[in-house]
């Protein structure tokens, strides 16, 4: 069949990505390994403080939106 070849050949590709990256993991250095954990570390809770800032502000703006008198 040709989507559990397309499946196959999906689950190879997967393989060969996690490998490289864990063999790439495993060649670094203890402090670019801290270095790279505290980057990922700080862009989520950038994104994470962008989300709750960017639901505040749609929040506020819909509550503005609905004390205005023009309808």
């Amino acid at each position: 069949m040709d989507i559990v070849k397309s499946i196959d050949t999906a689950i190879e590709f997967t393989k060969k990505q996690i490998s490289r990256a864990v063999k790439f993991w495993n060649d670094l250095d203890e402090d670019k390994k801290k270095l790279y954990l505290g980057c990922a570390a700080a862009a989520c809770l950038v994104i994470v403080a962008v989300g709750i800032a960017y639901g505040l502000g749609t929040a506020h703006g819909k509550k503005v939106a609905l004390e205005e008198d023009d309808f």
